[in-house]
Formats: C-alpha cells, structure tokens, sequence
C-alpha cells in the first residue's frame, strides 16, 4: 500500500517558492531584494527594487551652538529663548 503526502503538508513551502520567485529578486550579491516589474505607458516595462538603508549616504552636520540669550524680567543667562525653567 502507497501513503500519499497530502497537499496540505506541501503547501507552506510551495508558497515559499511561488513567492519568492514572484515578489523576491537577486541583485548581484543581495538575495532576496524585494523587487516589482512595472509596465510604463510607451510599453515598455521595468523592474523597480525597493532600496537598502546601508545604500543611502551617511550626512554629517556641524552642530552649531548659540549664544546665550538674556532674559528681561530675570536677567540671567538662559539657552532657553521662552525663559521657562528647565525641571
């Protein structure tokens, strides 16, 4: 007698390949990019991949200090342009 695997065992992993193969990319060394096909309006199409956050470019900024502001009604030094105490 012959025991059959029955179809819903080998679903989950039917899905895993249908997906993959249909949402999931390889890019040179990456696998698994998240890409889409996309059709333009002159009929010709294009793939469209979503983008790495290691791809994008580290900005670095100079901090820029102000001067202190005097307050009127106290006179004392605050960075605190309202004049509000800090707790």
């Amino acid at each position: 007698m012959h025991l059959a695997t029955s179809p819903s065992r080998q679903a989950p992993t039917h899905f895993t390949d249908e997906a993959k193969m249909k949402y999931f990319k390889t890019k040179g060394f990456r696998d698994w990019v998240f890409a889409a096909t996309e059709k333009q309006e002159d009929g010709t199409t294009r793939e469209v991949t979503m983008l790495k956050a290691a791809d994008t470019p580290i900005k670095r900024h100079v901090k820029i200090k102000a001067a202190p502001i005097r307050t009127i009604r106290t006179g004392r030094r605050t960075s605190n342009p309202d004049g509000a105490r800090r707790c």
